[in-house]
């Protein structure tokens, strides 16, 4: 079996509050396993639906949870490294953890590409990425994916938390 805890793959070296944390990895023969950052309260979606546990959410946690959000999309765009930028490509509700305390943590960086921050345009890519619903027009339409991208499906984001229901069904 082979284990890597405290490596510095993509997903270990980057940390931030408001990024779930990979603790590590594990693989013994096809077997593979990620050991993620345990989130008590799990996803930001399960409680944007009126008829389960959306009452449960004060606007002062509602607000809280989308600053932290941002403060994590800040890190990935902006704060990464000097001259790096990490766009997520599947920002949703469905992707911001909450932990025990309600703090928000961006999570399933599987799609994420990484560019250079000088650039506007970090990355072409052919095969378009992302949720329907959260996916930036922009980028759907002609392939250019920006930090933008992150920006519009945030805000798609902002207004399920803020207007209390689902924008994507």
């Amino acid at each position: 079996m082979s284990c890597i805890f405290n490596g510095d793959s993509f997903a270990l070296q980057y940390k931030h509050p408001n990024l779930v944390s990979l603790l590590g990895f594990c693989q013994e023969g096809n077997e593979k396993i990620l050991v993620y950052e345990h989130a008590e309260h799990g996803s930001l979606d399960n409680f944007l639906n009126l008829d389960t546990n959306a009452c449960q959410l004060t606007c002062k946690q509602k607000i809280d949870i989308c600053i932290y959000a941002a403060c994590g999309l800040d890190y990935l765009h902006n704060k990464i490294a000097e001259n790096k930028r990490v766009i997520h490509r599947d920002i949703k509700s469905a992707n911001i953890l909450l932990d025990h305390n309600w703090k928000a943590m961006i999570s399933d960086l599987g799609l994420s590409k990484i560019g250079r921050a000088n650039e506007r345009e970090t990355f072409l890519i052919t095969n378009l990425c992302g949720t329907y619903g959260y996916c930036d027009p922009t980028y759907r339409d002609t392939g250019v994916l920006t930090k933008e991208s992150n920006v519009y499906s945030f805000g798609v984001v902002l207004f399920e938390v803020l207007g209390v229901r689902e924008v994507v069904h």
